[in-house]
């Protein structure tokens, strides 16, 4: 995934000076706020896109957290890992508000300890102009990677005398889940899958507890998919329909008006192998202690 400082834009053949005052319509970088950490401390970390207010909504936001995604692996910045597997740093992007009076897409990035969850940074990035194509994201994206890459020795007061490579940013382990959980119950860390027939079917505790084990992976990737765009309100859910040979025949995602996420989408073609012992409508729901 997943460091002054010189954004170059080479489409534009433009350089502009950290902190400056503006840049042409090319686009520019603002730190916002002074960086209070070293980059090099963190060795994973999560990317947050909220898509209301960017160019294409939550489908933009997606392209965007993709390619951002991997030009920071790429770059060997920080390894790409979920908030809920102890990513201990979070890079969230937002679209911010343009009182320059100039017309391009311009977005604030919050740099965040997830330990803590203090922000140890932040960067007011602009594009350029709109365009119909995925241009100026990118460009910010690129930005994005530069700056991060470019201050990861920037801050070595950050780091205490005789600590080595210990990260800043590293959470404590994740509690295991209690064993005997109740029928239809699955749980990993701190979240949980409950999985429920409804009034008209009737499972065995068994068949309960398995499915809610096999959806258990696709919802958690569901899960993921969500808090890369800022949708941590969001519990995912599937319904599942069992026919009379006990075969899974239908899946149909519930994510709160995402269900197009190409992330999303991705993970319901991936239905588990299960077969049941009877009829069954079934919803099965993910959530996450925050």
């Amino acid at each position: 995934m997943p460091r002054s400082l010189l954004a170059v834009l080479s489409r534009y053949a433009v350089v502009c000076m950290l902190a400056s005052a503006g840049c042409a319509s090319g686009g520019g970088l603002v730190e916002s706020r002074a960086l209070s950490a070293d980059f090099d401390a963190y060795r994973t970390g999560a990317l947050e896109v909220e898509p209301t207010g960017l160019d294409g909504g939550a489908k933009g936001a997606q392209q965007f957290l993709d390619y951002l995604q991997a030009k920071l692996q790429k770059a060997g910045v920080v390894e790409p890992l979920p908030v809920e597997q102890g990513a201990q740093l979070i890079v969230h992007v937002k679209a911010a508000s343009n009182n320059s009076g100039e017309d391009d897409v311009r977005v604030l990035v919050d740099f965040i300890d997830a330990r803590s969850r203090q922000t140890i940074g932040q960067l007011t990035v602009s594009g350029g102009r709109p365009d119909k194509s995925a241009a100026p994201m990118r460009r910010i994206a690129d930005d994005i990677v530069s700056y991060m890459r470019k201050n990861r020795h920037a801050a070595p007061s950050a780091k205490k005398k005789g600590q080595g490579d210990t990260a800043v940013g590293a959470v404590a382990p994740v509690v295991p889940a209690a064993t005997g959980p109740a029928a239809g119950v699955a749980s990993s860390g701190a979240c949980k899958i409950t999985c429920t027939p409804d009034s008209a079917s009737s499972m065995t505790p068994d068949d309960q507890t398995r499915v809610a084990q096999a959806f258990q992976p696709m919802l958690k990737d569901m899960r993921v998919c969500l808090d890369r765009v800022s949708a941590q309100a969001i519990h995912p859910a599937v319904i599942l329909r069992f026919e009379g040979n006990g075969q899974l025949s239908h899946v149909r995602v519930d994510t709160g008006g995402y269900d197009e996420l190409n992330c999303v989408q991705d993970a319901r073609s991936r239905p588990p192998p299960i077969v049941v012992g009877r009829p069954a409508s079934v919803r099965c729901e993910y959530r996450c202690a925050r």
